[in-house]
């Protein structure tokens, strides 16, 4: 399904598959960030925007309404994952 892309690195050239490519981007990206818009914080959370929506309606995720747009702290999308822990060790 995803076509392998050529990347130089320090060592020379590797091959890497592209969702890797991407995710990279990903965290590169979210890493400047304080404030992500839905979309962006539905992409770091990898859900939907609907999912996320849901989350602030039943109060498990807090907000900032800017301009008609609601905005995220990458900190409190941290502690989403964080606190959402079950079963395991």
């Amino acid at each position: 399904m995803w076509d392998l892309i050529k990347l130089k690195d320090e060592n020379g050239i590797g091959t890497v598959e592209g969702n890797e490519v991407f995710q990279k981007q990903d965290e590169s990206f979210f890493e400047n960030q304080v404030w992500l818009s839905s979309e962006e914080a539905a992409r770091y959370l990898r859900r939907s925007v609907g999912q996320v929506r849901n989350m602030v309606h039943r109060r498990q995720l807090g907000y900032r309404k800017f301009c008609r747009r609601l905005y995220y702290r990458r900190t409190d999308l941290e502690r989403v994952i964080e606190t959402s822990i079950k079963g395991g060790f």
